[in-house]
């Protein structure tokens, strides 16, 4: 009896301590959610005594800023993690954690980072521009005061550089002349945000330096290759939110941004606000209902750069003199080079030096922001043959509805530059100074009051005597889209007072009538602007000084040309103006006339005539009768969508690609392939004697590795049937074979017959 007894204690505490084991063992797959934010991360959780338990390894995948130690067998007791509490939600099997938002990780989202695009790309082609013009001073000797002119401009682009040439030519009854003005071979490089030019150039310098037009080599960097980028430093907002929330950025009454937050500490990067003052409001919504509103003062400046962010540019060659009257006039050579980096948000160091015979520059400075302005400040020397110094500071701020600025610049008698050594050239001013105020009136109790501004200016150049100006400005916005302004303007060398007023206001859909008037003048006009895309616009002008006068001016933009005439009447004596601007494009063989050929073009091909073509979901051309269509206007190094009309095409044409986004270079061309391919499709009805086959049944047909599934009542699609083909359908115990052939005429079902045992 006593062994008994024994025997059943053993299997009682067996049993129990099983069970125990197994009741550890027993975890449950959970969803983990945050704060009331489903994180979409599923992990085992045991729960014992009222506590649960995970794997140190499951607590570090959550997005939580919290720390607990682990067992000796690597779980987490989460009644014993400091801040956090845990329930389980039976109904949808989630394991719902709860803390305060401070302990959550802070998320980081950027507006500056634009979405990923193409890369920029050009095809083989040319671009010629032209502008021709006639005037004819007097029509009453109009043989005698004839005069023409032509600007060309030709565009030669390879996937890899571009070649730019460009001249004008002019002539009268005393004969004709011609200049070259630019030729050059441009390697834009967009990965590297550098460009590479041989030939004619324009010199890189600081806001202080001239620049000058030389032949040779720039290596530059270029921020032009990529719009997007933003290379000033743009503020950033911290917030947190104890549950999911969207948070939405207003400027005034326009929305910048809506971004949903998870729980926890966030921060907004790089709010896009304009180059200056203002301000943006921050409204943050959450689940619970509860709002909160945050306005924020913003500054930048576009002189600043971003911090780590860099620009250089290294220019070698010759000095180009009579610029517009000599194709050829280099001489002197020359070296310059630029470089400006951005430390912080609010420092940005800069430094210049040029070089050239007998001179020699070197110079920098620095820009400072300071939350509500910046302020710049540069110091050069010039030695060689030409021995000064220059100093120069400007600064800018925002106040409220006040904006300020000044500059001033003060330069030593022998200061030179390589701008002095161009013999048309004008030797640097020994001072300038400026200064101004605006204030928007509407904060001072005017409300829509206009805006008020004041400036003075004062210069003083070697040999000449000191000028110094004071004007004053108030302009204001009236209803309807009216406008109306006062200037004034006080020169204080010849004593003058001059003044202005100016009143404009809209008149029907597209027209802007206008009256002005000055101290000896007047002027009325009627301007209704010609629709860029294509139309007819005109422009009439009437007024008066020392004698009436009056002006009539109309144009047409086409397709393929842009004309525009005019004629005026001025004491008596009428003069005429006639212009005819466009260009041709040559490009995969074709070429085509365009009134305007914009940033850059691109080459449509649908295939078929008369299939409309869109850009940014806008009609803008119908391909021609070799499927072909030119678009204009391009943005370059942006990216442009560009769309088919499916619809256009016949019903039995299978079209697999329907629009496309393209990125082109600069004053160059690109193909867009949207042609669909040769097709010949085909729907028919297959019939098993009085009933189709099951749907779903396998059709093979002859020559094809993968098999295709049959549609309910027997239809049958195959995408491409160019020749007649068997076919073979199967589905269980049934096998049977069809013939089919082309454009099989509906309303004809093709009967599919049953297979002899081992026929195939």
């Amino acid at each position: 009896m006593r062994a008994l007894l024994l025997g059943l204690v053993m299997t009682c505490l067996f049993m129990t301590s099983l069970a125990g084991a197994q009741a550890v063992a027993a975890a449950r797959l959970l969803e983990a959610s945050v704060n009331g934010r489903d994180s979409g991360i599923v992990i085992p959780v045991t729960a014992e005594a009222d506590h649960l338990f995970i794997a140190a390894g499951d607590l570090r995948k959550l997005p939580l800023a919290v720390t607990a130690r682990a067992d000796a067998d690597g779980r987490i007791d989460l009644a014993h993690a400091g801040g956090l509490s845990a329930h389980v939600d039976e109904a949808g099997q989630r394991l719902l954690l709860t803390l305060a938002a401070a302990a959550l990780p802070r998320q980081v989202y950027d507006l500056g980072a634009g979405a990923a695009m193409p890369a920029a790309r050009s095809d083989s082609g040319a671009i010629f521009h032209y502008d021709l013009s006639a005037t004819a001073g007097d029509a009453q000797v109009l043989g005698r005061s004839l005069s023409g002119g032509a600007s060309l401009g030709l565009d030669v682009f390879t996937p890899d550089a571009r070649i730019a040439n460009s001249g004008f030519v002019t002539g009268n009854s005393s004969g004709w002349r011609g200049v070259r003005l630019d030729s050059a071979v441009i390697l834009d490089r967009p990965d590297s945000l550098t460009h590479l030019i041989l030939g004619d150039a324009i010199s890189v310098t600081p806001d202080w330096g001239r620049a000058v037009r030389f032949g040779g080599v720039e290596w530059a960097s270029d921020f032009g290759l990529r719009p997007g980028l933003v290379t000033q430093p743009l503020p950033a907002f911290f917030g947190q939110s104890e549950v999911p929330a969207t948070v939405d950025v207003f400027s005034g009454a326009a929305k910048l941004y809506q971004q949903d937050v998870a729980p926890g500490p966030f921060e907004l990067r790089d709010l896009p606000i304009v180059t200056g003052g203002g301000s943006a409001t921050v409204v943050t919504h959450d689940v619970l209902g509860r709002e909160t509103t945050q306005t924020i003062a913003l500054y930048t400046d576009a002189g600043l750069l971003a911090p780590g962010l860099e620009s250089y540019a290294l220019d070698a060659g010759f000095l180009r003199r009579g610029y517009g009257q000599n194709s050829l006039g280099y001489d002197t050579p020359l070296l310059s080079a630029n470089w400006r980096h951005g430390f912080t948000d609010t420092l940005t160091v800069e430094a210049h030096g040029e070089a050239a015979p007998g001179l020699a520059l070197l110079g920098g400075g620095a820009e400072w922001g300071f939350g509500f302005g910046s302020l710049t400040a540069d110091l050069a020397g010039s030695g060689g043959d030409h021995e000064g110094n220059m100093a120069s500071f400007s600064a800018h701020a925002v106040a409220g509805a006040f904006n300020l600025y000044g500059q001033g610049w003060f330069a030593s008698s022998g200061w030179r530059d390589l701008a002095s050594l161009d013999g048309g050239g004008v030797a640097p001013a020994r001072q300038r100074w400026q200064g101004g105020i605006t204030a928007d009136l509407a904060p001072f109790g005017f409300q829509d009051g206009g805006t008020l501004g004041v400036s003075w200016i004062s210069s003083k150049y070697a040999g000449q005597p000191a000028t110094a100006l004071l004007s004053a400005s108030w302009t204001l916005p009236l209803p309807d889209g009216a406008f109306a302004a006062l200037s004034g303007l006080r020169d204080f060398q010849t004593g003058s007072l001059s003044g202005q007023f100016s009143f404009n206001i809209p008149l029907g859909p597209h027209g802007l009538a206008g009256v002005s008037a000055t101290n000896d003048s007047a002027l009325a006009l009627y301007d209704s602007p010609a629709d860029p895309d294509g139309g007819f616009g005109y422009r009439l002008a009437s007024g008066w000084q020392d004698g009436g006068r009056f002006q009539g001016e109309a144009d047409w933009i086409g397709p393929r040309v842009a004309l525009d005439g005019a004629v005026s009447v001025e004491q008596g004596i009428a003069s005429l103006r006639t212009d005819a601007s466009g260009a041709l494009v040559w490009l995969r063989g074709s070429l085509f006339a365009a009134h305007d050929p914009g940033g850059a073009v691109a080459l449509v091909q649908t295939g078929e005539k008369d299939i409309h073509i869109y850009r940014e979901n806008r009609p803008v051309a119908v391909s021609d009768d070799a499927g072909e269509a030119l678009l204009t206007g391009l943005d370059a190094w942006s990216p442009n969508h560009i769309a088919v009309e499916s619809r256009d095409y016949a019903f039995d044409t299978l079209v697999e690609k329907t629009d496309d986004i393209v990125v082109p270079r600069a004053s160059s061309g690109v193909v867009v392939d949207l042609k669909p391919r040769a097709h010949h499709p085909l729907l028919a009805m297959v019939t098993l004697g009085a009933s189709p086959p099951p749907p779903g049944a396998r059709v093979l047909l002859d020559g094809e590795p993968q098999a295709m599934p049959l549609g309910r009542d027997g239809q049958l699609f195959i995408a491409e049937l160019d020749h007649p083909r068997g076919a073979v359908i199967e589905s269980g115990g049934l096998r049977c074979r069809v013939f089919i052939e082309p454009r099989k005429p509906g309303g004809q079902p093709l009967l599919c017959l049953r297979e002899a045992k081992g026929a195939y």
